[in-house]
């Protein structure tokens, strides 16, 4: 028996009317990068977290590079991850290790947009 990995077809179904009507919204604003949608779930999810901010970023790789780089991690650091993982999760362990050992400072390298 095939059993798999991940299988979100029931609750894509339960929630496929509300998802088909954001993305919609989103496409009908032409708004696909920043914006209203963005600055919503931002509010959303500090709140949910009960964080002053949060940040949405691309991607769980983007998400794992900017904590890596809010910490200051890099070369020298240990950094324990699980085996069972994307290799996008070793990857950003790589990638603030050589540009912590660059003579690059990080934080010309990225700036991330703050909100009050």
């Amino acid at each position: 028996m095939r059993v798999p990995l991940l299988d979100l077809t029931e609750q894509y179904r339960a929630l496929s009317d509300e998802i088909r009507a954001a993305t919609e919204e989103v496409l009908a604003s032409q708004r696909f990068i920043l914006g209203p949608k963005l600055e919503e779930f931002e509010k959303a999810a500090a709140q949910y977290c009960g964080a002053p901010y949060a940040i949405g970023v691309s991607s769980g790789t983007d998400a794992l590079l900017a904590v890596l780089m809010a910490l200051e991690i890099g070369l020298g650091d240990a950094v324990i991850t699980t085996a069972y993982s994307f290799f996008a999760t070793a990857g950003c362990v790589a990638r603030v290790e050589r540009l912590r050992s660059s003579s690059t400072s990080i934080r010309t390298l990225t700036t991330f947009r703050r909100r009050r």
